[in-house]
């Protein structure tokens, strides 16, 4: 009886130390609730590119980059981010080709008017344009 009270707690033990790192893993933000890329068509093919940014009540602004790229990897646009007025949110259009693969991306820091560390966004998000 010893001997399987001792196994059973062996087994959850080791379940506890293999689950810590998998929760440390899960990123936490100083100044951001929630950063979100999209990417929409219209019915001419018009690319639509969005970046909306839920902050914290302390959270002050976005800065980065929104690029686009075709299913080459050619990067087709660069467009600056620099939003500090809430909501924060930004939209950029591309005239696209019906069937094309798009992939926009965001990189780009979260800032505070608190004196918290600014948290770095790396964002990523690919449709077909139809």
């Amino acid at each position: 009886m010893k001997k399987r009270i001792l196994k059973l707690l062996t087994v959850v033990l080791v379940m506890v130390m293999f689950t810590i790192p998998v929760s440390a893993a899960t990123p936490r933000f100083n100044n951001i609730g929630d950063a979100t890329l999209l990417i929409d068509f219209d019915s001419n093919y018009t690319v639509y590119i969005g970046l909306c940014v839920s902050t914290y009540s302390h959270g002050s602004g976005v800065s980065g980059l929104v690029k686009l790229f075709d299913s080459e990897g050619t990067c087709l646009a660069i467009w600056p981010v620099s939003d500090y007025e809430k909501p924060i949110g930004v939209e950029f259009t591309y005239p696209g080709i019906e069937g094309e693969i798009y992939t926009a991306t965001f990189a780009g820091y979260a800032y505070s008017n608190n004196g918290t560390a600014a948290d770095r966004l790396e964002l990523e998000i690919t449709a077909t344009c139809n």
